[in-house]
């Protein structure tokens, strides 16, 4: 990954208010193609995974497409649903694009505003 990326992570996750652990640090830059994460209940994978998805896939130029995969639509709605905490939080949501069930065993469809379109809010 080349600084340029890097320094739009970071500037993401100051973005969002948030600080790595140095074992989440670990996870979350890893160049590694796959990635795999054991915790028990409430360690963070779906935190980190939600975050690493998001971050990375806003400031992959060539990302116009992200699925979160799961056994059933239950099992990947943690995620998703931190993606969208995420994508409200920096206001690059497009709700009237997006389908975000009431239900957790539904499926969703959430859209989020291109690269292109992104401007950050200012870091304070």
């Amino acid at each position: 990954m080349d600084e340029t990326r890097r320094t739009q992570i970071r500037d993401l996750l100051s973005a969002l208010k948030v600080s790595l652990s140095r074992e989440q640090g670990e996870v979350f830059w890893t160049d590694s193609r796959n990635t795999v994460m054991a915790g028990g209940e409430g360690s963070g994978k779906s935190f980190l995974g939600a975050l690493r998805a998001f971050t990375w896939g806003l400031t992959e130029p060539r990302t116009l497409l992200g699925w979160l995969i799961g056994d059933d639509f239950e099992d990947a709605r943690r995620e998703m649903d931190l993606v969208i905490q995420f994508a409200e939080a920096l206001g690059v949501l497009d709700r009237k694009s997006s389908t975000i069930s009431t239900h957790q065993d539904q499926k969703c469809r959430v859209r989020i505003y291109s690269p292109a379109m992104l401007t950050l809010p200012a870091i304070e």
